[in-house]
């Protein structure tokens, strides 16, 4: 879902509040090591934070901030922070080494200073945001416009991480852009990472809706008849298309070109030959009636060719009749009388049979051998045990389920 400039914005602005600085929260959490050399300590100040764990934590945690203020401004404000800052360590100087509580002047200090800091980090963190959201009106573009668009990736993003891959003989590089400044992880207009595919002259730019490192964005080289570079894009979740690959083809005349997307391969016959492949997963949230864990799925096989990824269901007939009796075989193991306990897992196989008569065109069959599986207990009922059902049984009107897959498929079309 996609919101608004001005809820996503208010979003970032709760996060920045809730977590403006994680790894710096409190001083406690430090390892009461001050960002100063305390042999080279001469004031009376620099000493007494030497001595004191609180007192270094604080400086710690001040001089943490203070560093990632300074690497997000640019250069003119850099100069001022830094003024700034000198002129706030004369004056604690000057301030609590007159009295006679230092420790508590100290304290008093450093507090103000991360606090005041702090709110200038947040505040500059939303002009930052509202100006970019401005400039290029992210509601406007599709994440392909973003990575393509050269002063974004400038302005936004920075490298993060570098790897080479061998395939072939060839060399191909893989950058990690991910986004500059953490209020942007919170911005679901934009991707949070950027890898750009190069080699031989070529180059391709993938979004990536996840902030991981490279090591965490797997490639991989299936055994396919067309050469094919897999990189993920790790979105999260346990669905069936959660955490699709992009395919990138190694075929000269379309080297290192996005061809598609597929969620994962498999050697479906066997013969040491990998297939890429997707679900028909139209049934994700299971007709309102299964729990996600049980919901249908329907392997789709695809193949490339001319540039291009799409499903190659003809060219697997084989595969796709065994499934069906490999299916059937599970129906048949069901008994034919109410089951006392999950009967879930069986509807589940149900509806994943007729969707891959769907795949191959077969609707009318699909819809006979639904039928016929769909009344393994009652001719005009299903009773569910499970599912969103929870405890106990259900009966639910075999023309309601009918009604709610015709509903679907023609959404659609």
């Amino acid at each position: 879902m996609r919101h608004s400039s001005h809820q996503i914005i208010t979003i970032i602005l709760f996060a920045l509040m809730v977590i403006p600085f994680a790894s710096s929260s409190s001083a406690d959490a430090q390892s009461f090591k001050p960002s100063f050399d305390c042999l080279k300590a001469t004031t009376i100040v620099e000493k007494t934070i030497c001595g004191d764990q609180k007192l270094s934590g604080l400086d710690a945690e001040l001089d943490s901030i203070y560093k990632k203020l300074l690497t997000d401004l640019p250069d003119l404000e850099k100069k001022n922070l830094k003024q700034e800052q000198l002129a706030w360590l004369k004056n604690r100087d000057k301030t609590c080494a007159a009295l006679t509580n230092l420790s508590v002047c100290i304290s008093d200090r450093y507090l103000q200073r991360i606090e005041a800091l702090k709110k200038q980090d947040t505040h500059n963190r939303i002009e930052r945001l509202t100006a970019y959201q401005k400039k290029y009106d992210f509601r406007k573009l599709t994440f392909g416009d973003i990575v393509g668009n050269d002063n974004i990736l400038i302005d936004l993003y920075s490298v993060r991480d570098e790897e080479v891959v061998t395939i072939s003989k060839k060399d191909i590089t893989l950058l990690l852009y991910t986004v500059k400044y953490d209020e942007l992880i919170y911005n679901d207009l934009i991707p949070k990472s950027i890898v750009i595919v190069k080699g031989d002259g070529k180059e391709t730019r993938l979004p990536i809706e996840a902030y991981q490192p490279l090591t965490e964005i797997d490639n991989e080289i299936p055994a396919t008849k067309s050469p094919v570079l897999l990189i993920k894009n790790p979105r999260g979740g346990n669905g069936w298309n959660s955490n699709p690959y992009y395919v990138i083809s190694l075929e000269n005349q379309f080297y290192l070109k996005n061809v598609g997307v597929a969620s994962g391969y498999r050697d479906l016959n066997h013969d040491g030959i990998d297939e890429l492949i997707s679900f028909d997963d139209i049934w994700e949230i299971g007709l309102g009636l299964l729990s996600h864990s049980d919901s249908p799925g329907a392997i789709i096989v695809l193949g490339v060719e001319n540039g291009r990824i799409s499903p190659d269901i003809n060219h697997f007939a084989s595969f796709y009749t065994a499934e069906i009796n490999r299916l059937n075989d599970e129906i048949s193991k069901y008994p034919k009388t109410l089951p006392p306990t999950w009967n879930s897992q069986l509807l589940s196989v149900i509806l994943q049979k007729f969707l891959i008569y769907h795949l191959l065109g077969e609707d009318k069959k699909g819809w006979e051998e639904f039928s016929k599986d769909i009344r393994h207990y009652d001719k005009d009922n299903y009773y569910l045990n499970g599912g969103v059902i929870g405890v106990g049984v259900k009966k639910i009107p075999i023309d309601e389920i009918v009604a709610k897959m015709k509903v679907s498929l023609e959404k659609r079309r």
